[in-house]
């Protein structure tokens, strides 16, 4: 086979190599995470998807929206390394970073309150996180 019909695919192995020494590779997520102490910043990343980025901003966003889907604050907040414990009834505990929020899940809708938003932002803000 020619040489020049490979697939895109293919890499010859000689390039497979990985950067140098002390030459950082291109972060695959942009940070979410963001606490400013002194005067530097140190960003945290996290592997989370475009749908969880839209719910943060969403969450975030003023005036606040009464449209956020309430799994999707779930999703966002175990893809942040935080937990979602089911409770009696419709009650549900998040925890994130130390911080809980305690709720109730909307029924019989599927979108949060916007008082509820509004709390989850709260708590996202005391643990740091920034859209």
């Amino acid at each position: 086979m020619d040489q020049t019909r490979r697939s895109p695919r293919h890499v010859p192995s000689d390039r497979l190599s990985s950067p140098p020494q002390g030459v950082l590779s291109q972060p695959r997520y942009p940070p979410l995470l963001v606490q400013i102490e002194s005067d530097s910043t140190i960003c945290y990343r996290f592997p989370v998807n475009t749908k969880q980025r839209r719910t943060l901003a969403a969450i975030f966003s003023r005036p606040t929206s009464a449209s956020i889907v309430f799994s999707d604050i779930e999703a966002l907040v175990k893809a942040l390394g935080g937990s979602v414990s089911e409770r009696e009834g419709s009650r549900v505990r998040i925890e994130l970073n130390g911080e809980q929020w305690r709720c109730h899940r909307p029924h019989p809708g599927k979108e949060a309150k916007r008082y509820q938003v509004e709390e989850i932002r709260e708590l996202l803000e005391r643990v740091g996180v920034l859209p």
